[in-house]
């Protein structure tokens, strides 16, 4: 899906990433809200910009 200005968000990537984050967060006894967060920035944002 295309935002603004060619600025795009994969959500089925940033919900992915929240997951991760999220469970890796929960093993490492971090907060699993702060990993779902970088998860889904990092897989919703950053990965679709760099690949396109």
């Amino acid at each position: 899906m295309n935002g603004l200005d060619g600025f795009s968000v994969d959500f089925m990537s940033a919900f992915t990433g929240a997951l991760i984050g999220a469970a890796v967060s929960y093993v490492a006894g971090w907060d699993w809200k702060v990993g779902a967060g970088v998860g889904a920035v990092t897989a919703g944002f950053v990965l679709p910009s760099m690949s396109s």
